[in-house]
This record gives C-alpha cells, sequence and structure tokens, in this order.
C-alpha cells in the first residue's frame, strides 16, 4: 500500500515526488503528503486518509501549496540544528547532549514522559497545543516545576502557512494566554520562551515574518521517527538511536492520540544513551 501511495505521489507533478522504489512511510513521504492535501484544501494532517486517498488517484488543480520548512540536516547536514541557533552540543565536561522534544502535549501521557525524565535527571522541551493547555493546565505547570522549556505549537494544531495575520496572531495569542494562566506563579520571563515549531513544519515567508514580528524563534528538529504514527516501540527507539549525534534536536508526542508506544520507546532511548554518557538538556536559545 505505501509503494502504491509513492507511486501515486509521483504521478502528481507539480510535487515534484521521486518514487523512492520502498515500502517506507518516511519523513520526505509525509512532507509530500502534507504538500497534496494543502493543494487539495485538505486538513495537512500527513496521514493518508480516505478523502486523500480518493484525491491522490483523480487530483483537482492545485491551489497555492506552502514549501515545508526544511530539517536542519537538509540545511546544515549532520551539525543539525544547534548550529543554526548556536546551542552546544556537548556539556563543559565533555558529555554529548540530547535536545529532546514533545509535540501535541498535553495530555494524560505527559506525567509518564516526566516521570522518565526525571528518573534520568533529563531536562526536555514541550512545544504545547492551547487547547491541550487548557484541558491539562496541571501537566504544563508540572513541565514548568521540573525545569524544562514550553513552546508554542499553535492553539489547535492548525497549519500556520496561508492564514490571514488575525488568524496567525489567534493561534500563537492564545497558546501564549493558555499558558500564562496554566503557570500562574511560575510565569516568568525566564519560562515564557518565545519559541515556536510550526505543525507540521510548515511555515510560509509571511508566516515566517509574523512570527518574527512577535519575537519568536522557529525551532525545527533534525531526527523525527514518527512515533505519532505508532510503528511500534522498537522502531521508534530504533530510529532515534541509529540517527544520534551531538546535539542532535529529537521530535517526540506526548498528545495528538496515543503516545503509549513513544512513552515506551523514551524509556529505551533515555536508558540506551545514558549508558553511553549522553546529557539530556532542554532549549534554552542565547
Amino acid at each position: 500500500l505505501v509503494q502504491e501511495l509513492h507511486r501515486r505521489l509521483a504521478s502528481v507533478g507539480w510535487l515534484g515526488y521521486k518514487d523512492p522504489d520502498h515500502d517506507l512511510y518516511t519523513e520526505e513521504t509525509r512532507k509530500a503528503v502534507v504538500a497534496f492535501q494543502l493543494s487539495q484544501g485538505l486538513h495537512p494532517s500527513g496521514e493518508v486518509d480516505e478523502a486523500t486517498w480518493e484525491l491522490l488517484g483523480d487530483p483537482n488543480p492545485p491551489l497555492a501549496t506552502p514549501t515545508p520548512l526544511p530539517s536542519a540536516i537538509d540545511v546544515m547536514g549532520m551539525e543539525g540544528l544547534a548550529e543554526l541557533l548556536n546551542l552546544p552540543t556537548y556539556t563543559e565536561d565533555g558529555r554529548p547532549i540530547v535536545y529532546l522534544t514533545f509535540d501535541d502535549g498535553p495530555s494524560e501521557y505527559t506525567q509518564q514522559v516526566l516521570d522518565l525524565l526525571a528518573r534520568y535527571d533529563a531536562r526536555a522541551t514541550f512545544f504545547v497545543v492551547g487547547e491541550q493547555v487548557e484541558f491539562f493546565p496541571g501537566a504544563l505547570r508540572m513541565e514548568l516545576q521540573a525545569g524544562h522549556t514550553v513552546g508554542n505549537h499553535s492553539y489547535d494544531h492548525a497549519s500556520l502557512a496561508g492564514i490571514s495575520q488575525e488568524a496567525f496572531l489567534f493561534q500563537i495569542g492564545q497558546t501564549e494566554q493558555a499558558i500564562v494562566n496554566a503557570a500562574g506563579d511560575l510565569s516568568t520571563h525566564e519560562n515564557n520562551a518565545r519559541y515556536l515549531r510550526p505543525p507540521y513544519g510548515l511555515a510560509d515567508d509571511t508566516a515566517l515574518l509574523y512570527a518574527a514580528a512577535l519575537g519568536y524563534d522557529i525551532v525545527l528538529w533534525d531526527v523525527d521517527p514518527q512515533d505519532w504514527r505508532r510503528p511500534g516501540t522498537r522502531a521508534i527507539s530504533d530510529y532515534i538511536l541509529s540517527n544520534i549525534f551531538p546535539g542532535v534536536v529529537v521530535l517526540m508526542h506526548d498528545g495528538g492520540g496515543d503516545c503509549t508506544q513513544s512513552v515506551q520507546a523514551l524509556a529505551t532511548v533515555l536508558s540506551e544513551l545514558s549508558a553511553q554518557h549522553y546529557a539530556f538538556h532542554r532549549i534554552v536559545l542565547p
């Protein structure tokens, strides 16, 4: 089925997608699916639902389609996002650093993630969805109390590409307010990090200008195991561990659906990388 997906994507000329001739749903495949969904006026989930599959067989003329932001590895090679953001890649005593990040929470799985991080004295960065913060304000407070960084991932996980300034301000501003409300007395200048991770990694030039005007830094990722697809605990952890390097920014999820596999994979990643003397830091931009 995935091979047929590759063939259909490759047949859509304006996507510029080349059939990789394998049966893996890679990050490049996901980006192509998102671009196709946007071109057809569909919700850009990156998941191939019935409507997406049918239109891939007989697509409509494309709407204006934003280009997904390139990953740090696309731009910098294996120096990755840390090089772009001027983040340290080693501790002062020479230990390599990993930056674990979690999207789409908080949720009922966030506490399990926090417990695992605490077990390994690990710090991480949580890119939260505003409406989820409103549902789970206590989880956000616990993230801050544990010394983690909280960033903005929009209010309802809408694509920020191609939207009006009013809509952009709503997505970001409502999430800001939800964070401040949940944080309460923990809402300090240090905790109010203005880091934005656009949903689906999508933002056009206009959205980037809106973000800059609000004082936001865009933070993407280096390694995405696509744990949201629930490919199996071993597949998630193996992908992360096989793509690790000093300063790597790893994307995982603590919300957006069943995160059981993500939590289980995180336990393996923390154990294996701790044994390799990696340190787990939150993102704090200079």
